[in-house]
């Protein structure tokens, strides 16, 4: 019983081998990017989304947040013209 039990424990630690304490991460080079210049949406942005939403069929309860979204849209696009 005694190298049963040794056999599955060492069956365990190897496959479950993968521990948190022993986690390393790696610092995210990436550049991050969150100017507000990169979210402006042009006329023919809003005109699209627009008519995507406009072409589009909807679940009852995704109405009111695309009632609130579509107000945002338009709401924009006034500001455009």
């Amino acid at each position: 019983m005694v190298k049963f039990t040794y056999i599955r424990n060492f069956l365990k630690n190897l496959v479950m081998g993968f521990k948190a304490n022993s986690l390393q991460v790696q610092k995210d080079n990436r550049k991050q990017t969150s100017t507000t210049e990169d979210l402006l949406l042009n006329k023919k942005d809003l005109e699209f989304l627009l008519s995507l939403v406009k072409n589009s069929t909807f679940k009852g309860e995704q109405i009111e947040l695309i009632y609130n979204l579509t107000s945002k849209l338009q709401k924009a696009y006034l500001e455009i013209n």
